[in-house]
């Protein structure tokens, strides 16, 4: 009976013929450079699979350049290569170049699979802060057509009528609008999207768009964890024949819990995050019934800063981003989704089964934190 097996993620890719690209250019054999499709949120096709890894079990993945997030991942791998918040963000392995079917040049990159070592995982995108967008962007008014079509179909009462009547609003008008539709500005974080979900349990974008309160978000969280652990009987035996022992779904949410609270203790003491405003950055919480993962993702808004709190609420000119003041509610969410499963489930089940971490319920983590963080109060 194994528990913690080491399979690893099966995932399909989508062919993409490209170059390998060489002094002279992309004149080398086509190659395959696959999509990797397993993708919570955001563009399924920034996520590829390089063409020298093993397509169903890839140890990196690329992704393309942007030079911000390029910024970020060069630091954390050297300057930063001691500080604490670097376990918690992918590992850095250089930049892919390559090209595209009309030999242009492509840049990636190249970083670890963070679902390498799950077998089907289960994947939630969770955007961090207390909005989405730059300080710059507030000035931006280039039209955009088709963030007018995504208002009108996620939120047609929002727009106005001449709106209406030109037909396009600006990226701020609608980050700001989404923004004020979710859970961002009242908690500090939105969930985007989850993936690995088995046919008939697929969530919508306009159920995740429709969220708005802590209950709407605990409800989420709460599914998460009874995704992760259900058993389909496929899923009962290892590939050599062995009997897998799955978590409770009271597990799963306790391990979510903990995980966060070792990223919270990260950030705290991280030079790199005081020093960094985080914008649009998400955290990916990966679940599979016998492990547990959190990571910190997604830096191509995270430019370099003067000290910041992360916790404070943002006025134009102040760049606070309220990172650490969301991942405290979201803290506190999953430490209530832990307390209702293990309430639900105590009958029968001993305490150590239930939830792994025991000691962590939800009122003890956030009792003793309300000691010196008022949020918790309100959060709880």
């Amino acid at each position: 009976v194994k528990r913690g097996s080491s399979s690893f993620s099966t995932f399909h890719a989508t062919p993409l013929m490209v170059s390998e690209v060489h002094p002279g250019g992309c004149s080398a054999p086509e190659r395959s450079r696959r999509a990797f499709t397993c993708v919570a949120a955001g563009h399924a096709q920034s996520i590829q699979v390089p063409h020298d890894e093993v397509e169903d079990r890839p140890k990196t993945v690329l992704k393309l350049v942007d030079e911000t997030e390029l910024e970020v991942f060069s630091l954390v791998a050297t300057e930063y290569m001691t500080d604490p918040i670097r376990q918690f963000i992918p590992s850095f392995h250089g930049v892919d170049c390559d090209c595209d079917e009309n030999g242009a040049t492509l840049r990636f990159i190249r970083i670890g699979n963070l679902l390498h070592d799950f077998y089907e995982p289960k994947v939630m995108d969770v955007k961090l802060g207390c909005r989405t967008h730059l300080e710059s962007e507030c000035q931006s008014s280039k039209p955009r057509p088709d963030l007018f079509e995504r208002m009108n179909h996620l939120y047609p009462g929002e727009l106005t009528a001449a709106e209406r009547e030109a037909k396009f609003i600006t990226k701020h008008r609608w980050m700001t609008a989404r923004d004020t539709h979710s859970t961002i500005r009242k908690l500090g974080f939105r969930v985007d999207g989850v993936a690995g979900y088995r046919p008939g349990h697929e969530v919508s974008v306009e159920h995740f768009a429709s969220m708005r309160t802590m209950e709407d978000t605990c409800g989420c969280f709460r599914a998460f964890a009874e995704e992760a652990a259900a058993v389909d009987q496929e899923d009962l035996y290892d590939a050599d024949g062995s009997l897998l022992l799955r978590d409770t779904p009271c597990a799963v949410a306790g391990d979510v819990r903990d995980k966060l609270m070792e990223l919270h203790a990260a950030m705290e003491a991280s030079s790199f995050v005081a020093r960094h405003e985080f914008i649009g950055s998400s955290l990916l919480v990966v679940a599979d019934g016998r492990r547990v993962g959190v990571f910190w993702i997604d830096f191509a808004k995270a430019p370099e800063c003067g000290q910041l709190t992360h916790r404070i609420p943002w006025h134009l000119g102040n760049h606070e981003d309220g990172i650490l003041a969301g991942l405290e509610k979201m803290i506190c969410a999953w430490a209530r989704v832990t307390e209702l499963l293990r309430t639900e489930q105590a009958e029968g089940v001993s305490a150590g089964e239930c939830d792994r971490g025991g000691k962590n319920t939800a009122e003890q983590f956030c009792g003793c934190l309300s000691i010196w963080k008022p949020w918790t109060v309100a959060c709880w």
